[in-house]
């Protein structure tokens, strides 16, 4: 009887071990349509780099994780691994293997199907169930090279990344077997809608295929596209891909399931380990913007950005007046050559001849930059190197001129001759400066004084009457002083209004262009300086310049933060008089104004002096009431969302 209980006390001790065996060595995953998976926990693997799948990563670039995901799925079907998993109809079909050269085998996988990041350290198939939360099989597609053009072409759709476009980039395609790059500065040339978030392709203008396994693309030739079921049945924007798989019946869903081949990869081709050869993407993938030019720009599509605020440059916001963008950017230029940074960008001719550094104080240093070189706004969320190419599409280098203060102010004075801003104004408004490092005031109340035409839309000034400089980084402007302009190359040699700069450019010998370029100083600058976020900072213009008007303003929504100031049309004396001194007379103060009591207002969408001065007084000619009342208006023209005003009583 003891002997029985023992034996029956053992079997209970192995029973209990063998559960709890279980319990360690096996778990579930419930993925994102509900499906239970049954995990091998024993499945253990060692990676030395993090792998980038979380965040989004996949869909705004190539990364490391896309390289290893598509390339298990390349090695899987060239080895002859994937032959053991087609399904018994084709088998019988005849079906057994894939029907080109390896050479002609690459995969496609998109990027939205890449949902997590695999840390350093150990790892296993709980992990890869992260990254991938769904059973997909691999998918076998044969189309030509004219299809699989297509197919990125319709794939990439939604880039450049951002928020607004985060659905349609899922479909960006991650690769192994082929080499493309991706042109961000055309436009997908959008047909017939798509399911939710994609378009058909009219054309292939953006993307073109630069190698297949080494060889040249042939648009002619068969490749097998190694995918997912998903993709061969059409998701997101694989319409080419469901075409192709329905135009050739070798085209199959196999039994293996996409997971279990990652693994199987990292197990046997890896022996278990991630190593250096995935430490970063292998430029499968290449990111270019061609500007108006026709320059191919190559971009650094790792960087990345966040703005709590927009950044106004579109619309011909930098054209008109001060912008938070024209601040930010012009910041920028100052931060580098006040810092010293712009030395190592110095020409070797230049380094020879001993101009190695900024010749003046840094108190001497201001940027100009031109507003018509702003193209874009840059909107609330992250944000990258396509959306600064957006913003500048020139391959622009930043310049130093060295000027006396006399020149600096007629150059500001010809550069903001097209203002005030209209349509038939827009393209000589395109010289009109964004500052850094000075202040300075423009009456449009005056006429610019034009001289000599210089070239199609711009005139030499014949003298200096509408603007007036105010301060040099918090000091009093000298005329005769010597400053350092930074700029770009552009205006360095005279474009659009710069014929003193480049006058002055020639005059001093130690004025050059570096070899430094401006995307790439303007990264740098919110990169180290501003810590990869920009914030309140920028929430508004600085105040750099004040426009002073009695003139008509064209009414603009340069976004959100900023207004001009509507006037109607003045008479030949009013045209004459400086806005900060109109003062209403004693009729129009008595008619059709609403009794208020003194309030605090805040701006809203829209608002303008003019118009709060109607709302509150019934005439927008008794707007400087409100403008005398808050002192912290720095500038007449400009109000923003949130700004508190006082409104005093009639």
């Amino acid at each position: 009887m003891k002997q029985t209980k023992r034996i029956l006390g053992i079997l209970l001790t192995l029973c209990l071990v063998f559960s709890l065996s279980v319990t360690v060595f096996a778990s579930k995953f419930t993925d994102a349509h509900g499906n239970v998976i049954e995990l091998d926990d024993t499945l253990e693997a060692y990676s030395s780099i993090k792998l980038s799948g979380g965040d989004d990563a996949a869909r705004k670039r190539e990364t490391n994780l896309g390289d290893l995901w598509t390339d298990a799925l390349r090695w899987f079907a060239a080895s002859g691994k994937i032959n053991e998993y087609f399904e018994e109809d084709d088998i019988t079909a005849g079906n057994t293997e894939i029907a080109v050269d390896a050479d002609n085998i690459v995969v496609l996988w998109n990027g939205g199907n890449l949902r997590a990041d695999i840390e350093i350290g150990k790892f296993g198939a709980a992990e890869l169930a992260n990254v991938l939360p769904y059973p997909n099989r691999v998918a076998v597609v044969y189309m030509t090279g004219a299809q699989l053009l297509e197919a990125l072409e319709a794939a990439a759709q939604g880039l450049p990344y951002s928020e607004e476009t985060a659905s349609a980039c899922a479909s960006f395609m991650q690769v192994s077997g082929l080499k493309y790059t991706l042109d961000l500065g055309k436009a997908y040339d959008k047909g017939e809608a798509y399911g939710k978030h994609w378009f058909r392709a009219n054309s292939v203008n953006r993307v073109a295929v630069t190698e297949v396994n080494g060889k040249a693309f042939d648009a002619e030739a068969t490749y097998a596209v190694i995918t997912s079921n998903a993709n061969f049945n059409g998701m997101d924007s694989s319409y080419l891909l469901k075409e192709a798989a329905a135009e050739n019946e070798k085209s199959t869903i196999t039994t293996a399931v996409v997971r279990d081949v990652v693994w199987m990869y990292i197990e046997e081709e890896l022996n278990n380990v991630v190593g250096d050869s995935y430490a970063a993407s292998q430029g499968r993938i290449k990111t270019v913007f061609t500007d108006a030019h026709g320059n191919v720009i190559e971009l650094d599509d790792t960087l990345e950005a966040y703005t709590s605020v927009k950044l106004l440059g579109g619309d011909d916001a930098a054209r008109k007046g001060e912008t938070n963008l024209g601040d930010l950017w012009t910041d920028a230029l100052r931060w580098f050559a006040a810092s010293g940074k712009i030395n190592e960008y110095f020409e070797e001719d230049d380094i020879t001849a001993g101009n190695t550094e900024i010749a003046v104080d840094a108190d001497n240093i201001v940027v100009l930059w031109n507003g018509g070189n702003l193209r874009a706004d840059i909107e609330i969320g992250k944000f990258g190197a396509a959306e600064l190419a957006n913003v500048l599409p020139y391959p622009n280098r930043v310049a130093v001129v060295y000027m006396t203060g006399a020149q600096l102010l007629e150059a500001l004075e010809a550069a903001a001759q097209g203002l005030p801003y209209s349509e038939e104004t827009a393209s000589a408004c395109a010289s009109f400066m964004q500052v850094s490092g000075l202040k300075y005031t423009l009456d449009l109340g005056k006429a610019y004084d034009k001289g000599e035409a210089y070239g199609k839309h711009w005139f030499r000034a014949n003298s200096v009457n509408r603007v007036a400089v105010t301060e040099v980084n918090g000091k009093a402007f000298d005329a005769e002083a010597t400053y350092a302009v930074i700029t770009s190359n552009a205006n360095f040699n005279g474009m659009d209004s710069s014929y003193l700069l480049k006058e002055a450019a020639a005059e001093n010998e130690k004025s050059t262009i570096t070899t430094a370029v401006v995307r790439d100083v303007v990264w740098m600058y919110i990169r180290d300086e501003l810590g990869g976020t920009i914030g309140s900072r920028y929430a508004a213009p600085e105040g750099s310049i004040t426009l002073k008007a009695d003139v008509p303003a064209e009414k603009s929504d340069t976004a959100q933060k900023q207004t001009d100031v509507p006037a109607e049309k003045p008479d030949a004396a009013q045209k004459q008089t400086d806005v900060h001194a109109e003062k209403p007379d004693a009729g129009q103060e008595q008619s059709g104004q609403t009794a208020v009591q003194s309030k605090e207002y805040i701006v809203q969408r829209g608002d303008c002096l003019w118009n709060l001065a109607a709302k509150f007084y019934g005439s927008g000619r008794m707007w400087s009431r409100i403008f005398e009342a808050n002192p912290e208006i720095k500038d007449a023209n400009f109000l923003y969302i949130g700004q508190k005003l006082v409104i005093p009583a009639p």
